[in-house]
């Protein structure tokens, strides 16, 4: 759990649905999901503050950019509606030419908009099977 003023991504991981489980391979033309869990303090949710996550997909076999996200708000909308969220983002089917190709998803979280507080988080590397 993060401190009383603090944010954390405290996991995150590849899977076939939202809060699925946890997979390491994406068979290709099959949709996934990116899920990052996190945490706000209780000052800091209770205050109503601004959020923005980015999120990156990179194939890490050819070194392309496969997605971005971009999830902003204020804490208590219906993004983040609880102090412990799982934020789902959908990748969609890989095409065959991804077979054997290794991903991995990283996200910033950005909260506070004077003096930032910041985090970062990776998933495990996964592949397209």
């Amino acid at each position: 759990m993060p401190g009383f003023n603090d944010t954390d991504l405290v996991r995150a991981y590849t899977s076939l649905a939202p809060a699925g489980v946890q997979e390491n391979h994406i068979p290709q033309g099959q949709a996934s999901v990116i899920n990052f869990q996190a945490e706000a303090g209780q000052a800091i949710f209770a205050g109503g503050g601004a959020y923005r996550m980015l999120v990156v997909v990179r194939d890490l076999t050819d070194g392309t950019t496969i997605t971005t996200f971009n999830l902003a708000g204020t804490f208590g909308d219906a993004n983040w509606p609880a102090p412990v969220v799982s934020h789902a983002f959908p990748l969609g089917p890989q095409p065959a030419a991804k077979k054997d190709h290794v991903y991995q998803a990283i996200a910033v979280l950005v909260v506070g908009n004077i003096n930032p507080d910041v985090d970062f988080d990776e998933s495990d590397l996964f592949i397209i099977t």
